[in-house]
């Protein structure tokens, strides 16, 4: 299509994760990360118009869609930067991005993507008031251990350390959610720019008794805790944004793709 060497915005989407970019050659960008950002499985392109094809409307936008991204926590945001700071565009230049941004977010949940929305409980896992995992309609005592089902329905462990962070976990029986197991150790510092609904969710754990303090540094899970997706694992417990699919890796040393490239792709 012709429009692929006009300048825009993008967004980069993978197993709960996303990449948001700017550029001056669309198709050309694309290429590029079609070889350096494996992560991705679908992209969205925002083509600006000649009305609105100017540096400072393409920075903007970018780093619009960042915050809101940021904002609404539901997705692992890829990005090493929060976007171009310009504190002193016309109030025209922001107006417009602003209603060209409003059309993105409408034409997005249109087609079912829905990056921009807040919604906590995306990533909370099943949980009774009690406090005990739900499995499958039944309910598991406090007492039956994640390794104890792993013996009984021989599953694989995987594992993700990095720095003072040290967990288990394993595929849920579903393909697409992961479940981390009692006694990993999670980092109890959370970086500024990781999804804000897994900070959330920690300081909800931490108050219901369900992570609890080691030391400065660290947290203990004291049960099982099921994510949407094995990325969301590894952000609670690395404490920052990750790939979960390369973090997570087997006795061996095999990562979560490797050993589960169909799942990986989903």
């Amino acid at each position: 299509m012709n429009e692929a060497a006009n300048m825009g915005i993008y967004l980069l989407l993978g197993d709960g994760q996303l990449y948001i970019g700017q550029t001056s050659d669309l198709g050309a960008r694309l290429k590029t990360h079609d070889k350096n950002k494996p992560f991705w499985q679908r992209a969205f392109a925002v083509v600006l118009n000649n009305d609105f094809r100017t540096f400072d409307h393409l920075y903007y936008l970018e780093k619009t869609a960042i915050e809101h991204v940021q904002k609404a926590g539901r997705l692992v945001l890829e990005n090493g930067t929060a976007g171009n700071n310009h504190r002193h565009l016309h109030d025209s230049i922001r107006s417009d991005c602003e209603n060209i941004f409003d059309e993105i977010e409408t034409l997005l949940a249109v087609l079912n993507q829905d990056f921009f929305t807040e919604e906590k409980a995306a990533v909370l896992p099943e949980i009774c008031a009690s406090g005990v995992v739900v499995e499958n309609g039944k309910t598991l005592s406090v007492e039956t251990t994640a390794d104890e089902r792993l013996s009984e329905n021989n599953r694989e462990i995987f594992y993700c350390k990095r720095g003072v962070a040290d967990a288990r976990g394993f595929l849920h029986e579903d393909g697409k959610q992961f479940i981390v197991m009692a006694g990993s150790l999670i980092n109890s510092e959370y970086a500024s720019y990781a999804p804000r609904a897994i900070e959330i969710l920690r300081q909800q754990w931490l108050s219901e008794g369900l992570l609890s303090p080691v030391n400065s540094k660290q947290y203990r899970l004291n049960q099982d805790q099921i994510f949407s997706s094995v990325s969301y694992a590894a952000v609670m417990v690395i404490g920052k944004n990750a790939n979960g699919r390369a973090e997570w890796k087997n006795a061996s040393g095999r990562t979560f793709k490797e050993c589960y490239p169909q799942e990986s792709e989903k």
